[in-house]
């Protein structure tokens, strides 16, 4: 009787630690590198309308392939003072800092990011970059 008991006490046991070994590994894999995961970001089901502006150097990168960027605006200036953008790269292309994305016609906006600056609460333009290999 003795033993009969025990077994199941031992079965218990182990079918409690799958069940909390189940959970902690179903929550680790939920918290994955997914760029539209992230908070205050809003990708739109279809491309939006057109930014007008086609040079942007990053001044922050928030992840690998996530950088804020200001437009070059309009006119011959070296300044880039125009459009804050969040730029979204494909899985594996990564920014830095400084760098001037150029693109060969006016960017459609892929969404909306959300973000506080010492400015307070900022709402930016999202574009969504796609690097074809030559």
């Amino acid at each position: 009787m003795k033993n009969t008991i025990k077994n199941i006490l031992i079965y218990l046991a182990g079918f409690i630690t799958a069940i909390i070994l189940g959970a902690i590994i179903g929550i680790s894999g939920n918290v994955s590198d997914n760029t539209t995961q992230r908070q205050g970001l809003t990708i739109f089901q279809e491309e939006g309308n057109p930014i007008n502006e086609t040079q942007f150097k990053v001044f922050q990168v928030l992840e690998p392939n996530l950088a804020l960027a200001n437009g070059k605006g309009t006119g011959m200036t070296s300044v880039f003072t125009g459009i804050t953008v969040l730029l979204i790269a494909d899985e594996g292309k990564y920014f830095y800092n400084d760098e001037v994305i150029e693109f060969s016609s006016n960017p459609n906006q892929a969404g909306s990011f959300q973000y506080e600056s010492q400015s307070g609460r900022r709402t930016v333009p999202v574009i969504r970059i796609k690097w074809y290999a030559k």
